[in-house]
């Protein structure tokens, strides 16, 4: 029995860029459920990392621990960047998020240079996964042949069923599906808007109907509202790129001065509610009471509290003539209570402008066609908009991942294209019977970080091979066995502190350790003994000292405290292994011959632990392509690092290895060819493993003399 090999690489993007004040707005609690359900419906053909700034990675690493193994950190000067972009939320922090969420300027070139080095360095992904909208990354995944989805709540909220929906061209008015025919699409069958007017109920059911007819939901509250005509106004936020990008108004002040000018001397009143997040955001909340002002001049308006309760708010606009906003959810949901609704920006809803705002069909009554309407609200709540509690608790997101780049040459606005989606998923019509096909799956994959990170994997030994490192580790039931190499480096600095002994015979394991090229800790600490796996750690101890004594300048948690029970065993070396994100391994040996004595609280010799003197070096992925056939110029310390782990990624095919000095000398056994041999060998590229600059030059001249073009010849000295 084999697993499949990864052939799906999905980079989770939380945008790092700060917004509204903060560092971790796409930290929310959507992303809290959705990051550890990835992780437990991987299927085995699929690997996963997470980006986000430092602030966001410290909150995700401290309330999942299982997901370190999956988290990727900006680099020191990335990060400062990242920094000098926190300033007071205004218009010009907002203008910075307009181009950012456009692909626009100097903010998206710095954050596409991070997902190129992230992509060509640390995790080559093949799929990316963002939250909300963002064109830098947009651009990147379209540059560089990337499946790409974008991930936001969907128009439905509590009490009406949650959903979230996944996008490959963007969100609200960016999505793919505003460029659809309201007439060529087929949803699995139409049923009426009322249908999807649901109360999702404590047990996770959703049975009860929430259409309101009006004899029985007067009250006081929507007294003011008998016998009138009346139209209900959803104000959105300020700053929302909805209401920035995806509408024609400045603010919502200019919103509302349109509709109050529009039905001044109509007859009809106005009823207002503005947005409840208003009131927790400083900008959002001035700019809210500046549009509220604007009205203060009509006598046809009635302003609602923002808090108004979900449940009483429809009861009111149950009773207008029209539900308007710019491009509000709330929009939507009215559908559901046979409201006539409009839309005055781009919205996800809005198909073939089916809702586009028209002041006189509300003045004469003229309905928009039910049939449209059903339609509509078939096609997206039983196929589009899934339900949250689906996402959460099943492999869907990697089902629509697949289905995307099976389909990825495919026009995503093709009927074609929409009707194979519709025939694929219908999560909410399965909902909406009450029929349970969720299917919980844990399936089996290859890489270190990814055996750590899936809890169906069992981590057993680690052994030495010819002087490589490879894990066994099994899954399935029974279990079987499998084998995965890992690449020992050393390319962390360290300290193992105190290693001693509890007067209940459990083992203390206290230090400190960081990547000396990218300045982060390790994602997991593992602790083995006689080779056998014991247990793992994580950096969670802040080290003020190793960040001012290193000059490590944007955060201190490197530290790392263990306690273990080791294993009854006549021999206890204990080895710690250190894990980077990219997979790399660095081994520290700690044995009983190492320790001053064997009482409790002794701690070890420290002369006796191995050095982290040797000079680790980068391979340049990102100068080949896949199965390229490179010949390696240069058998010494650089030569000789990437032919091995080249050997193993198995990413190229090697075809030699040259040196001037080639008499006698072996890599791995394999036998280093003079010079002269190129001209027997037939390669694609050949990698200059050196890296004196001055070296370099000379070696570039001597394989021009010889004939060699120079667009064959690699080499990036600064990466190595």
């Amino acid at each position: 029995m084999s697993t499949k090999s990864i052939t799906k690489k999905l980079l989770i993007y939380l945008d790092p860029h700060p917004i509204r004040n903060i560092f971790t707005e796409f930290y929310n609690s959507e992303i809290r459920k959705l990051l550890p359900a990835i992780i437990r419906y991987m299927p085995e053909d699929y690997d996963v990392r997470i980006f986000s700034n430092n602030l966001t990675i410290n909150e995700i690493a401290a309330a999942y621990p299982e997901l370190c193994p999956a988290l990727i950190r900006p680099f020191p000067l990335e990060d400062r960047k990242i920094l000098s972009y926190f300033h007071q939320w205004d218009e010009k922090s907002i203008s910075e998020r307009s181009s950012l969420v456009l692909g626009l300027g100097e903010i998206s070139e710095f954050y596409m240079g991070i997902l190129e080095r992230i992509h060509s360095d640390v995790f080559d992904f093949n799929c990316i996964l963002i939250w909300s909208d963002n064109g830098a990354v947009k651009k990147f995944a379209k540059d560089n042949d990337i499946v790409l989805l974008c991930a936001e709540s969907g128009p439905t909220r509590t009490p009406n069923v949650p959903t979230i929906y996944f996008d490959p061209a963007g969100t609200n008015g960016f999505a793919s599906i505003c460029k659809l025919d309201i007439d060529e699409i087929e949803p699995y069958m139409i049923l009426p808007a009322r249908a999807w007017a649901t109360i999702n109920s404590d047990k996770g059911s959703f049975e009860q109907p929430m259409v309101y007819d009006a004899p029985f939901t007067l009250s006081n509250n929507c007294e003011y509202i008998v016998n009138e005509k009346s139209i209900f106004i959803a104000m959105q936020l300020a700053d929302d790129f909805n209401t920035v990008l995806c509408s024609p108004y400045n603010s919502p002040a200019d919103f509302l001065k349109k509709i109050a000018e529009d039905f001044k001397d109509t007859g009809y009143k106005l009823i207002v509610k503005g947005h409840p997040g208003a009131k927790v955001r400083a900008y959002n909340l001035k700019k809210q009471a500046e549009a509220i002002r604007v009205l203060e001049g009509y006598d046809n308006v009635k302003i609602i509290e923002d808090d108004t309760d979900l449940l009483q708010t429809i009861k009111i606009y149950s009773h207008c003539s029209a539900v308007v906003s710019i491009n509000s959810s709330l929009t939507y949901e009215a559908l559901f209570s046979d409201c006539s609704s409009f839309v005055l920006g781009q919205a996800l809803y809005n198909i073939s402008g089916l809702l586009d705002y028209d002041k006189n069909k509300i003045l004469s009554g003229i309905k928009i066609s039910q049939e449209k309407i059903d339609k509509l609200t078939s096609f997206l709540c039983g196929h589009y908009l899934h339900p949250a509690e689906v996402v959460y608790n099943s492999d869907l997101i990697f089902k629509l991942f697949d289905f995307y780049i099976e389909n990825r040459r495919d026009d995503i606005s093709s009927a074609e294209m929409w009707k194979r989606y519709t025939e694929t998923f219908r999560e909410g019509f399965d909902l909406l019977r009450h029929e349970n096909r969720i299917e919980k799956e844990v399936n089996h994959r290859n890489s270190i970080n990814s055996i750590l990170l899936n809890p169906a994997y069992k981590l057993n030994t680690f052994f030495s091979r010819d002087n490589d490192v490879y894990f066994q580790y099994s899954a399935g039931s029974p279990y079987v066995i499998y084998e995965q190499y890992a690449c020992q480096t050393n390319v962390f600095e360290y300290s193992i502190e105190q290693f001693s002994t509890n007067q209940d015979r459990t083992r203390l394991v206290r230090g400190w350790a960081y990547n000396k090229y990218s300045l982060n800790p390790p994602v997991v600490v593992l602790i083995f003994q006689n080779g056998t796996f014991i247990t793992q750690s994580r950096i969670i101890t802040k080290r003020p000292d190793i960040q001012t004594s290193k000059g490590l300048q944007y955060h201190a948690f490197y530290g790392f405290h263990t306690v273990f029970k080791p294993k009854k065993d006549d021999n206890n070396d204990i080895d710690i292994m250190f894990v980077s994100e990219k997979g790399e391994i660095q081994i520290v040996s700690l044995g009983e011959k190492n320790e001053a004595a064997t009482s409790n609280g002794k701690k070890i010799n420290y002369r006796a632990l191995p050095t982290v003197d040797e000079e680790v070096f980068r391979l340049p992925y990102h100068l080949f392509r896949e199965g390229e056939r490179v010949v390696i110029y240069g058998a010494g310390n650089v030569g000789r690092q990437f032919y091995k782990r080249l050997k193993h990624e198995n990413k190229v095919n090697i075809i030699g290895i040259v040196d001037k000095n080639a008499d006698n000398l072996r890599i791995e056994n394999v036998p280093v060819a003079k010079v002269d041999e190129l001209k027997k060998m037939s390669f694609d590229s050949i990698l200059i493993a050196i890296k004196d600059p001055r070296v370099v030059n000379e070696v570039k001249n001597e394989l021009k003399r010889r004939g060699i073009s120079e667009t064959k010849v690699r080499w990036d000295g600064f990466s190595y």
